[in-house]
């Protein structure tokens, strides 16, 4: 089984969202990765939907998978965030994360995203 990386922050990243997010609320998650921050958002915010972005398709595929659970609240896009949203044509979201940390993932593939 491949190591799932664990999120750093994430329940700063909780703390500080989770005001703007009550109730029926749009996170665009703009650094998805493994889906960490995604999956706790999903878990503890039950009406929130939220939209992963990662330049990475594998990552997005990996967060997919981990995510499935969520299949009508969450949706991976690959691309790189800048280009996903300056194109965006939904919801204005009620917060975007960007997790600035790297994984040991990347640094074990420096291609990727």
């Amino acid at each position: 089984m491949i190591p799932v990386h664990q999120s750093v922050m994430a329940n700063e990243v909780m703390e500080y969202l989770s005001p703007a997010c009550s109730g029926s609320s749009l996170i665009i998650d703009g650094t998805l990765g493994e889906g960490g921050h995604s999956m706790r958002f999903l878990k503890e915010l039950p009406q929130c939907r939220v939209v992963g972005i990662d330049a990475d398709a594998v990552m997005a595929e990996r967060a997919s998978e981990r995510l499935s659970e969520w299949p009508e609240r969450f949706e991976a896009r690959v691309g790189w965030t800048d280009e996903i949203l300056e194109l965006w044509d939904g919801p204005a979201p009620n917060a975007v994360l960007m997790d600035l940390g790297i994984s040991a993932f990347h640094y074990e593939g420096r291609e990727r995203g």
